[in-house]
């Protein structure tokens, strides 16, 4: 199988915003194709301190952040991250999501427990960033200059062609984050499975 980085995503990060703080957040995005197998979302960790098992749940809505969830969506993974952390999650989803290209979804994050409060969700300075989405915080559609961080993953084929071709961004074989190094060449994705946590000057928001 081959999966591709879509219409769906906005990469550029340049500041952001707690995950608590500001809850309910989520960032509307549009679908191309008509099935979705996994979401990456990049977070920061603020503050000082190194977090041990924190919970980061996400879940796919329809139309918008109090809309029904995409059934098989919702799932949570435990982090712990040292300080200064900032770096891509991913969600993969046990079976492909069935959406409607066309059609409006949010994804929405949400943390809990000790130290939920030191993660955040980077973002773009520009609203220009995602046209067909806005963000959302505390419940609410934002007019500020910004998106959010996200990519969403979808299922193209399940025959690999010799020479592979995908929709914008780059390709994945099936259940591994090991990337095709040399469409990542060409695409400057080089970095998008480091493990190492980045310290980076940021503008607070």
């Amino acid at each position: 199988m081959v999966y591709t980085v879509g219409a769906g995503k906005q990469e550029t990060s340049a500041g952001s915003y707690g995950i608590v703080a500001w809850a309910s957040c989520g960032q509307e995005f549009v679908p191309s194709l008509s099935n979705l197998v996994a979401v990456e979302v990049r977070i920061y960790l603020a503050g000082s301190n190194p977090v041990v098992g924190v919970e980061l749940a996400l879940a796919v809505r329809e139309g918008t952040i109090t809309g029904t969830v995409v059934p098989g969506s919702q799932q949570s993974q435990y982090l712990s991250l040292g300080v200064g952390f900032e770096d891509w999650i991913r969600f993969d989803f046990a079976a492909p999501l069935s959406v409607l290209p066309g059609s409006k979804y949010v994804i929405q994050l949400a943390g809990a427990g000790q130290g939920s409060n030191l993660l955040s969700w980077t973002c773009s300075s520009s609203a220009l960033s995602y046209l067909p989405g806005k963000p959302i915080l505390q419940g609410n559609p934002s007019d500020w200059e910004f998106d959010f961080t996200f990519r969403t993953y979808a299922e193209v084929s399940d025959h690999v062609p010799s020479t592979p071709q995908h929709v914008g961004g780059a390709v994945f074989a099936a259940n591994k984050l090991a990337v095709l190094s040399p469409y990542l060449a060409l695409i400057g994705l080089a970095g998008v499975v480091a493990s190492a946590a980045l310290v980076v000057k940021r503008r607070k928001l």
